[in-house]
């Protein structure tokens, strides 16, 4: 099943009801991670810095994409990080938020999430989701 950005975790909300978002730059490889990924996270909930590491096993029973997507969501519930959403658009993950949050280069196997800045070793910070943008500038839809 494809997943529109109309209605992105399947709960029937739009990501654009989130404030802060982290786009992959490339598309997931495929269903089964070749790795266990494990992501490191900074995330600002109102002044109250939260810190950990995520990691995301390797599930050789994921058939598509959207199982992959379910798994790195019980990941970051499991650690704590259940205000982090994570959802498919398409074919690569987005990260959203109502916080502002940071996936942090020292986090491993980050391109198999096509997350490849952070793979290089550079921090990613959250932006405005495009809608919000949109509403501050009062223009029409910005480009990311």
């Amino acid at each position: 099943m494809e997943i529109e950005r109309e209605d992105t975790d399947g709960t029937g909300a739009d990501l654009e009801d989130f404030y802060e978002i982290i786009e992959a730059e490339a598309d997931l490889p495929a269903a089964v991670l070749a790795a266990e990924v494990i992501l490191d996270i900074a995330i600002d909930r109102n002044g109250y810095m939260g810190y950990g590491s995520i990691p995301i096993p390797v599930d050789g029973g994921n058939t598509t994409l959207q199982e992959l997507a379910d798994n790195i969501a019980a990941a970051f519930a499991t650690e704590g990080f259940e205000d982090i959403e994570i959802v498919l658009d398409k074919d690569h993950i987005v990260f959203a938020s109502v916080h502002e949050f940071t996936i942090e280069g020292t986090s491993v196997n980050a391109e198999l999430l096509g997350l490849t800045t952070v793979s290089e070793g550079a921090d990613v910070e959250s932006e405005l989701a495009p809608s919000l943008l949109d509403i501050n500038a009062g223009s029409g839809r910005s480009a990311r």
